[in-house]
C-alpha cells in the first residue's frame, strides 16, 4: 500500500459494462466540480491484518490481530490506492458497488438488456483546503453541487444521502488514525443511487 500526495487517476483503456457507466459518472464530476481535486473510480474492498496493540511480541506481530477493512483504487502503474480519508488531499470521491445487480428486462425477444445496479458514490473534503476564506462549515454547498450534477446525468436515481463519518463509511474499518478526520474542518458525504445502463451498448 502507497502513500500518496498527487495521484494520477487512470481510466480503463476498453471499458465496458459496468466499468463504463462509472467511469463516464467519473468524468462528469470531474469535470463539473471546480472544488474536486480527484475523482477516483471504482473501489474494492480489501482487508488485512494490523497490530491494535503498541507493546507487541514478534509473534503478535507476525499473526496480527485487527482485521482492517479499507477501499482501495488502482493509480498508475495498477498501484493501489488506499481512498481511506487522508490530509494529502483537498478532496477527492470514489465509487463502490453494492449487491445486487438487477435486471430490468431480459426477454428473449428484446434486442438490449437493461440493468441497474446500486452504488455508492463518497466524498472526502479537507473544508479548510477547500475554501480557506470561508469562516463558516460549507459542507451543504458542496452537497448541493454534487446533487446539481448527479440529477443532470440520465438513469441516475438517488436513493440516500449519509454525511455521519460511522455511516458514510460503515463498509470499512475506522480506527483510530481515521477519527481525527472527525473535526469540523472535515466533511464526509455518500450519495447512494442506482444506475441503470445498457448491459451490451453494441446493441443500442
Amino acid at each position: 500500500m502507497n502513500g500518496y500526495v498527487k495521484p494520477k487517476v487512470v481510466l480503463l483503456p476498453n471499458a465496458v459494462g459496468l466499468d463504463l457507466q462509472i467511469q463516464t459518472v467519473q468524468q462528469i464530476l470531474a469535470d463539473g466540480l471546480p472544488w474536486l481535486q480527484t475523482a477516483f473510480g471504482r473501489a474494492f474492498l480489501q482487508q488485512e491484518k494490523r497490530l491494535s496493540k503498541k507493546d507487541v511480541t514478534l509473534i503478535d506481530a507476525l499473526a496480527g490481530d485487527e482485521t482492517v477493512i479499507y477501499p482501495e483504487c488502482r493509480g498508475i502503474n495498477q498501484e493501489p490506492v488506499n481512498v481511506m480519508p487522508n490530509d494529502n488531499l483537498k478532496s477527492y470521491c470514489f465509487f463502490v458497488v453494492r449487491d445486487p445487480t438487477d435486471f430490468v428486462n431480459f426477454a428473449t425477444l428484446d434486442t438490449q438488456t437493461i440493468v441497474s445496479t446500486p452504488l455508492s458514490l463518497i466524498f472526502w473534503v479537507n473544508l479548510q483546503k477547500v475554501n480557506a476564506t470561508k469562516n463558516y462549515r460549507f459542507a451543504e454547498e458542496l452537497k448541493i453541487d454534487v446533487l446539481n450534477i448527479l440529477r443532470g446525468i440520465p438513469d441516475v436515481v438517488l436513493t440516500q444521502i449519509y454525511e455521519q463519518m460511522d455511516r458514510v463509511f460503515e463498509q470499512f474499518t475506522i480506527t483510530e488514525t481515521y477519527l481525527q478526520y472527525t473535526k469540523p474542518t472535515f466533511a464526509a458525504m455518500r450519495f447512494d443511487f442506482n444506475l441503470q445502463y445498457p448491459i451490451f451498448p453494441e446493441n443500442c
